[in-house]
């Protein structure tokens, strides 16, 4: 079996649909080019890649291929479209795919009704669709627990808060977790699709950002961060993302998705509840000045801190310099007046007394440190589970000797596998994992004697 090989190629699709009645038709594309490991990350229709003249095209294979085999429903046929304009046929799915409601965003049709009426032996409600005067754009993103800094592992935890639904006009939210709700890695990591409909694409663009940044979900690790910069990178702006790109991009240290610094004033909101709230002992005189270590982005912020007795405090890090007072608190949102403005911030308290801070330029999850924590996570002598999921396979036993970079353990958790490497050279004193068993993250998997090194 020879396929061409489509070096820069786009993921292109169909929404087709056939009645018993000998209707199909086809309801335009969609693009899904945007796709990391293989898996869509935003979806928009129409494609910024495809003209009238092409979209008959396709379309009219697209019926072609459905009529073929006599098909009946919703049907979804995926392309792939090189740069010169041509494209080649993938395979045909036969249902509604996640990203159907971006068609029926620029449509108006309900095509999870049209399921039920063609099931029923009725005519399709169109017969006879002219895709050139379909409404407007829209994209859809996929709202993931994972963590795009740290390998796009899956995250797991409980939901503080998340309020979606009606915070940005334009903005569909199709949701599966809510307030209070544990997201566990027995699933797909996807919490949300947020559909962004405009009069131009343009317009979906800002539209969804908008929603992303005042909208975030809290005590969870997701990939809002990471979608924000995708929207608003050059390349999604021009239209111009080929289904590699995101892979070579997350890679890449100079690519658009390099990691966002910490912004200061999340340690200067940090610093204000922590120093005003959780240690009323330091304002029983006017002014104390202390040392403040904050653990962020697994790494140490030292912030030298000033405070008053009312409660504000004035943080500085080298060059950095921020004040900040805490107004009230809230279980979703931290009131404050910041650098002389009143604000209200997107913040939670998470069950180890960190905060969870939605910033408009990234979310942060900052702790006070503590000379204990992460103390296990920082010794190469223990292999820990990086999140909750399942052991796949565990390839060492006690008094085996491993160099560092040897693969000791896999895991498996929300459709990702886990190589899990030594960090050092030993012998393996203890393994309390076992294959087809689940371990919570943090757990110690395997245990190593790095003073019988030779």
């Amino acid at each position: 079996l020879l396929e061409r090989f489509v070096e820069r190629g786009r993921h292109v699709e169909i929404q087709v649909f056939a009645d018993t009645h000998g209707n199909t038709i086809h309801l335009g594309e969609r693009d899904c080019s945007a796709q990391r490991r293989r898996q869509k990350v935003i979806e928009e229709a129409p494609s910024p890649a495809v003209d009238s003249d092409l979209r008959a095209r396709m379309g009219a294979d697209a019926v072609a291929a459905a009529k073929a085999v006599d098909y009946v429903g919703a049907g979804t046929v995926e392309f792939l479209l090189d740069e010169d304009g041509q494209y080649f046929f993938l395979e045909m799915n036969t249902r509604l795919q996640v990203e159907h409601t971006v068609t029926e965003a620029i449509t108006y049709f309900n095509l999870v009704q049209w399921q039920f009426d063609v099931a029923a032996g009725q005519v399709l409600a169109v017969t006879d669709p002219e895709p050139e005067g379909f409404v407007g754009h829209a994209i859809e993103v996929r709202l993931y627990a994972e963590d795009p800094m740290a390998g796009f592992t899956p995250q797991s935890g409980v939901i503080a808060h998340y309020d979606p639904e009606g915070r940005t006009p334009g903005v569909r939210t199709d949701i599966g977790y809510q307030t209070g709700d544990h997201i566990g890695t027995d699933y797909d990591p996807m919490i949300a699709k947020l559909i962004g409909r405009g009069e131009t694409r343009e317009d979906a663009i800002a539209c969804l950002i908008t929603h992303l940044r005042d909208a975030p979900l809290l005590g969870v690790t997701t990939n809002r961060d990471f979608l924000i910069q995708l929207l608003d990178s050059p390349a999604f702006r021009a239209g111009a993302v080929h289904t590699s790109d995101l892979d070579t991009w997350a890679e890449s240290e100079s690519g658009p998705f390099a990691p966002l610094p910490v912004p200061f004033e999340a340690l200067a909101v940090a610093a204000a509840d922590f120093g005003g709230t959780h240690t009323p002992e330091l304002r029983s005189s006017s002014v104390r000045h202390f040392s403040l270590d904050l653990e962020v982005d697994d790494g140490v912020e030292r912030v030298e801190i000033e405070q008053s007795r009312e409660g504000g405090v004035v943080a500085t890090r080298g060059d950095d310099h921020a004040q900040a007072l805490v107004l009230d608190h809230w279980t979703d949102a931290i009131q404050l007046r910041l650098n002389g403005r009143e604000m209200v911030i997107p913040a939670a308290e998470l069950a180890d007394g960190g905060l969870h801070i939605a910033m408009p330029q990234r979310m942060v999850i900052v702790r006070e440190a503590s000379p204990w924590r992460d103390a296990v996570a920082s010794d190469p002598s223990k292999i820990l589970a990086p999140v909750s999921g399942a052991v796949v396979a565990v390839n060492v036993k006690p008094g085996d000797t491993v160099s560092a970079g040897d693969v000791v353990a896999v895991m498996e958790a929300m459709k990702m596998e886990m190589r899990l490497t030594a960090e050092a050279d030993g012998v393996v004193a203890a393994v309390h994992a076992a294959e087809g068993r689940q371990a919570s993250g943090g757990f110690v998997l395997i245990e190593l004697d790095l003073k019988s090194q030779d």
